[in-house]
Order: C-alpha cells, then sequence, then structure tokens
C-alpha cells in the first residue's frame, strides 16, 4: 500500500481545495503522527470575496505554513534576522544551517498591537525550550523560553484571546520536551475543543479553542444555543 506521505497529502488537499479561493490550510509538522499515515490538517474556508484575518504573533521562519505568502495572514515575530549556526544533523554535509526569520511585523506576543477582536484566527506557537546552547540551531529555529515564562505564557493566551473575534479559533502549539502540556494548560482559563499530538515521539500537541460570548458560561447551553437567556 503506497505510503500517505506529507507530499501526497498536500497534493490531495489542494486538489479538494481547488474551489474553495481563499481558504487557509495549516499542515501538522513532522507529518506522520504517533504512526505511519496518521497526521493532522486544518482547513478554514472562507465565503467567496471575504478575506479571512489571521494572525501568527510567533512565526520565525513560518516552517508549519503551506502557504508563507498568504495575503490573509499577519505573520509577527520579535526577532528579524538571518542566523547561520553549525548543524551536521540529518546527514547535513556543509555542517552549517542557515535560518531568515523576516516577519511583516516586529511585535511582542505578550503585548499585541492590535484592537480586541480583531482576528477570525490566532495561531500560537510560542517557544517551548528551556535549555539550549546560546549558538544552537535549536535556538535558532524555536526560541527559547525566559525565566518568567509562566507570566509570558499567561500574558500571551489573554492576548490572542483578546484579539479573537467572538467565534474565532485559536490553534496552539505546544512542544512538551522541557515542559508538559498540563503545566501550560493551566496558565489559561480557556479549555481546547479538542487536539492532537505529533511529532516521532509524540511530544507536539496541537490544541483548539474557540472563543465564546463572555455571557455563554459552562451553564449557558440554552442561551448559546437559542441566544435568548
Amino acid at each position: 500500500m503506497k505510503e500517505y506521505t506529507r507530499k501526497v497529502a498536500r497534493q490531495h488537499c489542494r486538489r479538494r481545495l481547488e474551489t474553495m479561493r481563499g481558504s487557509l490550510m495549516v499542515m501538522v509538522d513532522h507529518w506522520g503522527g504517533n504512526s505511519p499515515g496518521q497526521g493532522c490538517l486544518i482547513v478554514i474556508p472562507s465565503k467567496r470575496g471575504l478575506m479571512l484575518k489571521i494572525l501568527d504573533p510567533c512565526c520565525g521562519s513560518k516552517m508549519m505554513w503551506d502557504d508563507r505568502e498568504n495575503e490573509s495572514v499577519i505573520f509577527g515575530d520579535i526577532r528579524r534576522e538571518t542566523i547561520t549556526v553549525t548543524d551536521r544533523s540529518h546527514g547535513n554535509k556543509s555542517g552549517t544551517r542557515t535560518l531568515i526569520i523576516e516577519p511583516d511585523v516586529m511585535l511582542d506576543f505578550r503585548n499585541l498591537p492590535y484592537p480586541d477582536d480583531t482576528f477570525n484566527l490566532v495561531a500560537f506557537d510560542p517557544p517551548h525550550l528551556f535549555r539550549a546552547g546560546e549558538k544552537s540551531w535549536m535556538k535558532a529555529k524555536y526560541g527559547k523560553l525566559s525565566e518568567n515564562w509562566r507570566d509570558d505564557i499567561r500574558k500571551g493566551f489573554a492576548e490572542c484571546f483578546r484579539v479573537l473575534m467572538i467565534g474565532g479559533v485559536l490553534v496552539f502549539k505546544w512542544n512538551e520536551t522541557h515542559v508538559k502540556i498540563g503545566e501550560i494548560q493551566k496558565l489559561s482559563d480557556h479549555k481546547p475543543l479538542f487536539g492532537h499530538l505529533s511529532g516521532r515521539k509524540g511530544l507536539t500537541h496541537w490544541l483548539v479553542y474557540m472563543k465564546h460570548n463572555k455571557r455563554v458560561g459552562s451553564d449557558s447551553r440554552l442561551t448559546a444555543a437559542t441566544g435568548h437567556p
């Protein structure tokens, strides 16, 4: 049976999305999940003629994006730089790798420069490494948590939800190599709708949240369904 690879998946999705112009496709990195043939694809269709407003406040080198020039997305990061570091992993014969971080907007995810209720979707992929060499490829690629990382992530969650429209979606990515996902989930009062594990060791978590109307609480299902108290 032919292996359902990342390349094959992309080709299949592009064929399926030919009539969905303006749609956003986010492909989970490390296609393959916990076993061959598994993976995760998030497709957000837009109405014809309606431009989605999407924010990635920690874009880095835009590794997870299928279309790194998507006009619906504002790519933001606190860094703008080109980094060449020593790296001989994965059979890299040159011994070096170059990473280009070129956001549309330089910003701090802890204090986003946007009004409330601005975006349909926010992709929040903050640094997840607590220990990384200052000149390492891992630090260049993923960034590094500060000593105040709990406050940083807590503020990041709050800001991402603040700039989301009511009914907007937050896609959160976290690798628990150094910090478990349970510790991260304590830093936000919002609860995910569902999630997905990926990566060779199953350490990368993708969690999907939705911003609800403030009047809709855990005991307000009737209000949510009918619009009446």
